[in-house]
C-alpha cells in the first residue's frame, strides 16, 4: 500500500470520525482498544460464515437480482455507483469479514491522524514488516486475527510507526485473502458519513 493512499484514508477518516464526535487523540489505549474491538466483530463475522464476497457471488447467481452475472469487482462498482448505494452496502457489505477489516483500518488511519502522524511507509507484498506475514496463508482466521490482534495492542506503548506498519499487515492480508480492501474502506467511510454522534455508542 502506497503511504499517499494510506495518507488520504488517514486524512479522510479523521474527518469524518470528528464530525461524528470522536475524540481519539484522547486516550492511546482507548483507541486501542476500540482497534481491537473491530477485530474482535471480525471474527464473529467469520464464526458466522459472513463474507461479502459470498453473499455478492451468491446474489449474482440470481437471474432476478440487479448483479445477476456481475463479478465481484463489477458488483463493487456497481453498488458504489447505484442511487441507493447505502442500502446494496447494508445488504451486501456491512458487518461482514471484509467490513471489519476495513473498519480496523479506518480505526487506526483515524487515529494516527488524530495524533498529528504522517504515514511513512511504502510497503508491498514483498517487504517485510517485521510481523508474521509469511505465516498468513498457512493459518485459518482466527489465528491470523490473533496475530493482528497481538501487533495492535503491542503497539500501544511504541513508535506510532509501529501502527502504521499494522494497517499495512491488513492490507496484505487482504491481498492475500483476495480482498479489495480499498474499496472496502471507501465503501464503509461513505457509509460512515451518514451515522449519527458517536455512531449511537457511549465512546
Amino acid at each position: 500500500m502506497k503511504k499517499e493512499i494510506l495518507q488520504k484514508i488517514s486524512d479522510t477518516a479523521h474527518g469524518i470520525n470528528v464530525a461524528n464526535g470522536f475524540n481519539e487523540a484522547e486516550s492511546t489505549k482507548r483507541s486501542i482498544a476500540l482497534i481491537v474491538s473491530e477485530l474482535a466483530e471480525m471474527l464473529e463475522a467469520d464464526r458466522k460464515g459472513r463474507w461479502s464476497k459470498n453473499i455478492i457471488e451468491d446474489l449474482a447467481k440470481r437471474d432476478s437480482n440487479l448483479i445477476y452475472g456481475m463479478t465481484i469487482r463489477q458488483a463493487h462498482q456497481f453498488i458504489a455507483a447505484h442511487e441507493d448505494s447505502l442500502a446494496w452496502f447494508k445488504e451486501c457489505v456491512k458487518d461482514t469479514v471484509e467490513d471489519e477489516l476495513a473498519d480496523v483500518v479506518i480505526r487506526i488511519a483515524s487515529y494516527l491522524a488524530a495524533i498529528g502522524y504522517t504515514m511513512e511507509l511504502d510497503i508491498n507484498s514483498e517487504d517485510t514488516i517485521g510481523y508474521a506475514a509469511p505465516n498468513i496463508l498457512s493459518q485459518d482466521v482466527p489465528e491470523n486475527i490473533f496475530d493482528l490482534m497481538e501487533g495492535v495492542v503491542r503497539c500501544a506503548n511504541m513508535s506510532p510507526i509501529e501502527l502504521e506498519k499494522m494497517a499495512h499487515y491488513a492490507f496484505l492480508y487482504a491481498e492475500m485473502l483476495d480482498i479489495d480492501l480499498e474499496w472496502h474502506v471507501w465503501a464503509k467511510l461513505e457509509y460512515n458519513k451518514t451515522r449519527s454522534h458517536l455512531h449511537g455508542k457511549k465512546y
